[in-house]
Protein backbone atom coordinates (compact mmCIF):
# COMPACT_ATOMS: atom_id res chain seq x y z
CA UNK A 1 0.00 0.00 0.00
CA UNK A 2 1.40 3.66 -1.23
CA UNK A 3 1.03 6.14 1.75
CA UNK A 4 -0.03 9.10 0.95
CA UNK A 5 1.70 12.53 2.27
CA UNK A 6 0.28 12.96 5.61
CA UNK A 7 -1.42 9.78 5.54
CA UNK A 8 -1.12 7.68 9.06
CA UNK A 9 -2.65 3.81 9.56
CA UNK A 10 -5.57 3.87 11.94
CA UNK A 11 -6.29 0.22 11.71
CA UNK A 12 -6.36 -3.09 9.99
CA UNK A 13 -9.08 -5.69 10.35
CA UNK A 14 -9.27 -8.74 9.16
CA UNK A 15 -12.26 -10.97 8.66
CA UNK A 16 -14.30 -12.94 11.00
CA UNK A 17 -13.93 -16.94 11.27
CA UNK A 18 -17.82 -17.45 11.38
CA UNK A 19 -18.72 -17.59 7.52
CA UNK A 20 -15.76 -20.02 7.35
CA UNK A 21 -17.18 -22.27 10.13
CA UNK A 22 -19.06 -24.20 7.91
CA UNK A 23 -16.27 -25.51 5.28
CA UNK A 24 -13.67 -25.77 8.15
CA UNK A 25 -15.73 -27.87 9.68
CA UNK A 26 -16.43 -29.95 6.82
CA UNK A 27 -12.60 -29.81 5.66
CA UNK A 28 -11.91 -31.37 9.67
CA UNK A 29 -14.94 -34.26 9.22
CA UNK A 30 -12.80 -35.51 6.08
CA UNK A 31 -9.73 -35.31 8.33
CA UNK A 32 -11.17 -37.65 10.52
CA UNK A 33 -12.64 -39.44 7.75
CA UNK A 34 -10.83 -42.83 7.48
CA UNK A 35 -11.21 -43.43 11.51
CA UNK A 36 -14.71 -44.24 10.31
CA UNK A 37 -14.30 -45.22 6.62
CA UNK A 38 -11.77 -47.67 6.98
CA UNK A 39 -11.62 -49.02 3.17
CA UNK A 40 -8.82 -47.86 0.88
CA UNK A 41 -9.37 -45.10 -1.19
CA UNK A 42 -11.07 -43.12 1.49
CA UNK A 43 -8.57 -42.48 3.84
CA UNK A 44 -6.48 -40.78 1.67
CA UNK A 45 -8.93 -38.85 -0.55
CA UNK A 46 -10.56 -37.81 2.52
CA UNK A 47 -7.78 -36.59 4.17
CA UNK A 48 -6.19 -34.69 1.61
CA UNK A 49 -9.51 -32.89 0.53
CA UNK A 50 -9.86 -32.16 3.95
CA UNK A 51 -6.42 -30.70 4.51
CA UNK A 52 -7.27 -28.90 1.17
CA UNK A 53 -10.30 -27.64 2.19
CA UNK A 54 -9.11 -26.20 5.74
CA UNK A 55 -6.27 -24.36 3.57
CA UNK A 56 -8.50 -22.77 0.99
CA UNK A 57 -10.65 -21.04 3.85
CA UNK A 58 -7.17 -20.65 6.13
CA UNK A 59 -5.92 -18.51 3.28
CA UNK A 60 -8.90 -16.50 1.74
CA UNK A 61 -9.96 -15.00 5.67
CA UNK A 62 -5.75 -14.31 5.74
CA UNK A 63 -6.50 -12.48 2.23
CA UNK A 64 -9.43 -10.25 3.25
CA UNK A 65 -8.29 -6.85 4.96
CA UNK A 66 -9.57 -3.47 5.46
CA UNK A 67 -7.31 -0.40 6.48
CA UNK A 68 -8.77 2.07 7.60
CA UNK A 69 -6.42 5.44 7.37
CA UNK A 70 -6.97 9.41 8.23
CA UNK A 71 -7.47 9.77 4.34
CA UNK A 72 -9.17 7.01 2.87
CA UNK A 73 -10.68 3.07 4.02
CA UNK A 74 -8.79 0.32 1.55
CA UNK A 75 -10.69 -2.77 1.13
CA UNK A 76 -8.04 -6.35 -0.02
CA UNK A 77 -8.99 -9.10 -0.92
CA UNK A 78 -8.47 -12.16 -2.80
CA UNK A 79 -6.35 -15.18 -3.05
CA UNK A 80 -5.15 -15.51 -6.96
CA UNK A 81 -6.48 -12.20 -8.22
CA UNK A 82 -6.28 -9.65 -5.58
CA UNK A 83 -8.73 -6.52 -5.89
CA UNK A 84 -8.19 -3.15 -4.00
CA UNK A 85 -10.87 -0.89 -3.37
CA UNK A 86 -10.58 2.52 -1.90
CA UNK A 87 -12.99 4.76 -0.76
CA UNK A 88 -11.97 7.83 0.03
CA UNK A 89 -12.95 9.63 3.32
CA UNK A 90 -15.29 12.57 2.26
CA UNK A 91 -17.55 10.53 -0.07
CA UNK A 92 -18.00 8.46 3.17
CA UNK A 93 -21.68 9.75 4.69
CA UNK A 94 -22.27 7.31 7.20
CA UNK A 95 -21.03 3.76 8.91
CA UNK A 96 -23.18 1.68 11.19
CA UNK A 97 -23.10 -2.24 12.64
CA UNK A 98 -25.78 -4.79 11.59
CA UNK A 99 -25.02 -7.76 14.18
CA UNK A 100 -27.07 -11.27 14.46
CA UNK A 101 -28.00 -13.11 18.09
CA UNK A 102 -24.62 -15.49 16.55
CA UNK A 103 -22.56 -12.42 15.65
CA UNK A 104 -22.80 -10.88 19.03
CA UNK A 105 -22.17 -14.48 20.65
CA UNK A 106 -19.03 -14.79 18.40
CA UNK A 107 -17.69 -11.25 18.58
CA UNK A 108 -18.33 -10.22 15.30
CA UNK A 109 -20.53 -8.42 12.76
CA UNK A 110 -21.13 -6.93 9.51
CA UNK A 111 -19.87 -3.23 8.91
CA UNK A 112 -21.74 -0.89 6.44
CA UNK A 113 -20.67 2.07 4.86
CA UNK A 114 -22.98 4.70 2.75
CA UNK A 115 -21.04 7.18 0.75
CA UNK A 116 -21.58 9.40 -1.88
CA UNK A 117 -20.90 6.34 -4.61
CA UNK A 118 -23.43 4.03 -3.54
CA UNK A 119 -26.34 3.34 -0.77
CA UNK A 120 -24.43 0.68 0.46
CA UNK A 121 -20.52 0.76 -0.54
CA UNK A 122 -19.28 -1.80 1.32
CA UNK A 123 -20.31 -4.76 3.92
CA UNK A 124 -17.27 -6.35 5.79
CA UNK A 125 -17.71 -9.42 7.95
CA UNK A 126 -15.08 -8.76 10.61
CA UNK A 127 -14.24 -9.83 14.02
CA UNK A 128 -14.69 -6.30 16.46
CA UNK A 129 -16.39 -4.67 14.25
CA UNK A 130 -16.77 -1.98 16.60
CA UNK A 131 -13.79 -0.97 16.89
CA UNK A 132 -13.81 -0.71 12.48
CA UNK A 133 -16.60 1.34 13.15
CA UNK A 134 -15.14 3.81 15.65
CA UNK A 135 -12.02 3.95 13.43
CA UNK A 136 -14.06 4.96 10.16
CA UNK A 137 -16.21 7.13 12.34
CA UNK A 138 -12.63 9.09 13.63
CA UNK A 139 -11.93 9.79 10.17
CA UNK A 140 -15.50 11.28 9.29
CA UNK A 141 -15.24 13.37 12.20
CA UNK A 142 -12.05 15.12 10.81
Amino acid sequence: MQKRTGERIILVARSSWIPYIPGIVAGFLMIISPWFFPFPPAPLFGTALGLALVAWYWVKHRCYAVTVTNQRIIFRRGVFHPNRDELEATLLHSVHVERSFLDRACGSGTVVLQSARSRRDAITVVGRPQALCEAVEGVLVH
